[in-house]
């Protein structure tokens, strides 16, 4: 997870050695991306453990500065599906159906069926790495620039037209950094490319884990917050009622991103105040909180609890 950070780091331009380098912390938190107004790719979480152990932070220093030195603004596949088959077992892929297609059949595959992708809006609904969404990044782009659109209105629309979603948490955060790579650095960095959010999420396309139609009415959707999946004594992470969004702010999956990452900021902020409150069990609360992160900038994945 830290090696596929650091790439997204890399793409974008941060310097990942040297007196200037993006610290530790920074790089698996992700802190310095919103700066550069890009949000949804790296996140903290549970997978920063190794910076809590002793030699963690060199070791992260050591790994980072390897990355640096590839050139990473020459990709032109998904790179980290061989990252992915490599820290999950083929056992556990095969439970969860997964197969990695080939760059060359997606490739082909996109050629045939994605024949107008300035007017197609694409969803790869079990997107794995990217590979699909690499090359649906790069159709998209490309049908941009023989166009003659404008590099920001050409990265504004292919974060609005091309979709990714997948179970695993692993293989969404490969595939948010391959989206960046498929967009390339020069696009990313370009003084015209606007505020984005990568549309890469964590779910369940075939089973959302629930039992009656989200769509309770015809202008909303409503997400219970009670039962024993979200906590066992019932009731909501954020409210006591249900969390009810409204059809409006869901068809902008930006401005929706922006509404769940405040409200997960503010979940982390009203646990630190309790935390705070109750000095005797501060160090077991701060040990729980870390034990069960609350992601941030992760868009729809927060409404719609996930199998375990």
């Amino acid at each position: 997870m830290l090696t596929a950070e650091a790439i997204a780091h890399a793409v974008i331009g941060f310097e990942l050695s040297g007196p200037n380098a993006v610290g530790p912390r920074e790089l698996a938190e992700g802190s310095r991306f919103a700066s550069s107004q890009i949000h949804g790719v790296v996140e903290a979480d549970f997978f920063d453990w190794v910076l809590e152990v002793d030699g963690g932070e060199q070791f992260v220093r050591s790994l980072a500065a390897r990355i640096g030195k590839f050139r990473w603004d020459q990709v032109e596949h998904d790179v980290l599906k061989h990252l992915y088959e490599s820290v999950i077992t083929q056992q556990t892929r095969e439970a969860l159906g997964e197969y990695y297609t080939p760059d060359w059949l997606a490739d082909r595959v996109l050629s045939k069926e994605y024949d107008n992708p300035l007017d197609t809006k694409v969803l790869d609904a079990s997107c794995g790495s990217g590979t699909f969404i690499f090359h649906a990044v790069r159709s998209y782009l490309d049908a941009a620039s023989a166009k003659g659109l404008p590099v920001g209105e050409a990265v504004d629309g292919v974060v609005r037209h091309v979709f990714g979603m997948d179970i695993h948490p692993v293989a969404v955060t490969l595939a948010r950094v391959t989206y960046l790579l498929a967009i390339g650095s020069d696009k990313l960095r370009h003084p015209s490319r606007g505020k984005i959010t990568i549309p890469v999420y964590l779910g369940d396309s075939l089973q959302w884990e629930q039992q009656t139609n989200l769509l309770s009415s015809e202008d909303a959707i409503t997400v219970e917050t009670t039962g024993e999946d979200i906590m066992s004594a019932g009731g909501g992470l954020l409210f006591d009622d249900n969390l009810v969004f409204p059809l409006s702010i869901l068809n902008d999956a930006q401005n929706f991103d922006s509404l769940v990452s405040a409200m997960a900021d503010k979940v982390l902020s009203s646990a630190d105040e309790e935390a705070r409150s109750r000095p005797d069990d501060a160090s077991s609360s701060g040990q729980e909180a870390k034990r069960h992160p609350v992601k941030q900038g992760s868009g729809p994945r927060r409404s719609h609890p996930q199998r375990s």
